[in-house]
């Protein structure tokens, strides 16, 4: 891809750009633009799943052709650099990196291909789109979920380091002393934690962490400095859970019956999340997550006066 263009003309693009990108926070990849040089023209692309932004430049002198996407942030701020109106060369380098310059000054820039960009015009029709599950799996992929410690005994099929962190009690109550914890709660008689440190490592590499937790680990986490958005899985009834728990076969009879009752008083914290998503059937339950997340979770929100009645009647079930 080479192609040649006028500052200004970019700059107010890119300008445009950040308006959709820095609307909300988004998903790391989201906040790359498309760039796609065909037909004579430059062709810009942002999104935010809300909304798509597409705008064409015309005056651009297209040496050959291609498509790429990259940081729009940091290309902006390239941009901006350089003098006013004058004419600015592109050309990438091999499939990861574009070559930026103008009069004296050229950067290199890094970039991905263009069919890691999640939304493409075949996505999308006047004012609606649809993402399927394999674009969803790519704006995933900077997804990372958080490992807990726990003083629960590991099960046989469990790996330490890879479910949770197993430690002893005596281990967690002097990580709770270091302030080691994000959040910690007593769930079913055993102790969990999510560490602070991990979750800063994933953030700072610009990933989104998910975090498991019950409603105590949850309300933590709303009330710190944190950006989040939570969603509350629920069984279809009681007694569903009930055949779950005593189908799994890995807790005795006490264990169980303090399980369902813990999780009986549990259920009754759902209105302090964001959504709730009833886990009846487990392909049903992906689809309104990946809805959730793709910004059109209407449905599975707790102001939904359809999903609420669906809810209490779980709730107040025997």
């Amino acid at each position: 891809m080479k192609f040649n263009l006028n500052q200004q003309d970019l700059q107010k693009s890119l300008n445009y750009c950040q308006g959709v990108i820095e609307k909300r926070s988004t998903l790391p990849i989201l906040s790359n633009v498309l760039l796609d040089a065909s037909s004579s023209k430059l062709t810009i692309t942002a999104t935010d799943l809300d909304l798509i932004f597409i705008h064409q430049l015309s005056n651009v002198e297209i040496l050959e052709e291609g498509k790429t996407t990259t940081s729009s942030s940091i290309m902006y701020d390239i941009v901006r650099k350089f003098s006013s109106g004058k004419k600015i060369n592109f050309s990438s380098i091999g499939e990861n990196k574009i070559h930026i310059e103008s009069e004296k000054s050229d950067f290199n820039l890094n970039c991905i291909s263009a069919s890691e960009f999640p939304l493409t015009d075949e996505n999308f029709n006047n004012n609606e789109f649809s993402i399927n599950s394999k674009n969803l799996l790519k704006l995933l992929n900077k997804c990372k979920f958080s490992i807990s410690h726990t003083t629960r005994k590991k099960r046989p099929n469990e790996i330490n380091g890879e479910d949770y962190f197993f430690i002893k009690p005596e281990e967690f109550n002097n990580l709770v002393k270091e302030d080691y914890f994000a959040e910690y709660a007593k769930v079913f008689g055993n102790w969990y934690g999510t560490s602070k440190k991990n979750i800063q490592l994933e953030l700072d590499k610009g990933n989104w962490v998910i975090l498991e937790l019950d409603w105590q680990g949850a309300s933590q986490i709303r009330a710190s400095e944190l950006d989040c958005l939570s969603i509350f899985l629920l069984p279809p009834s009681k007694s569903h859970l009930n055949n779950r728990l005593y189908g799994r076969s890995t807790d005795s009879e006490d264990v169980i019956k303090r399980r369902l009752d813990e999780a009986a008083s549990d259920m009754k914290h759902w209105e302090e999340f964001d959504y709730v998503v009833i886990n009846d059937d487990i392909n049903k339950a992906y689809d309104q997550v990946e809805n959730i997340l793709c910004g059109k979770g209407e449905e599975n929100s707790i102001f939904n006066l359809v999903n609420r009645r669906k809810i209490i009647r779980i709730i107040e079930s025997e």
